[in-house]
């Protein structure tokens, strides 16, 4: 999902249910990001980590991180990124505006932004809570005519018929 989001210039969010999953994903997208701006010559892309505790923008051109960016006011950049690795609980935070008064509408006009897809992976670990909030952020996203994606090997038949509204 990650190559032809970039190849259309859309930008990519990836929340995860995860600490540990998003931080495997970093290593695997970011070598995916050096090989895409290898193919894409002088084109910077960039690869946004946000888990609350930090956040972080890395940017790569012509197959190298040109720039490692910790700003020291950690919700500067406000999801300005081509792929922005986040866990599920900062998204949903993020989604529905929680937070600074003067930053609070900034990141779900970021979220909203056009040509943006919103991809939850390992969609099937979900439980019980988790999954109701999990339901609820990717039903309000489809209502807001949002580009999503749930990804899964193995989404149990009873999460299946709760999304029927999504294509298969």
């Amino acid at each position: 999902i990650l190559f032809p989001s970039l190849a259309s210039n859309y930008r990519l969010i990836l929340p995860l249910p995860a600490k540990s999953l998003l931080e495997d994903q970093k290593e695997r997208v970011e070598k995916y990001l050096k090989k895409f701006s290898l193919l894409y010559k002088n084109r910077e892309v960039s690869l946004v980590e946000d888990t609350g505790s930090k956040m972080y923008r890395w940017i790569y051109k012509n197959g190298e991180l040109v720039k490692n960016k910790r700003t020291s006011n950690p919700k500067r950049h406000l999801y300005k990124g081509n792929v922005i690795l986040t866990t599920i609980d900062k998204f949903l935070y993020r989604y529905f505006g929680f937070g600074d008064k003067q930053k609070s509408f900034t990141f779900p006009l970021r979220i909203h932004k056009e040509k943006t897809l919103i991809a939850f992976d390992e969609a099937h670990s979900y439980d019980e809570i988790s999954f109701t909030n999990f339901y609820s952020l990717v039903k309000s996203l489809y209502e807001a005519g949002r580009s999503i994606v749930l990804m899964t090997a193995t989404m149990p038949e009873k999460c299946q018929e709760k999304f029927e509204f999504l294509d298969t």
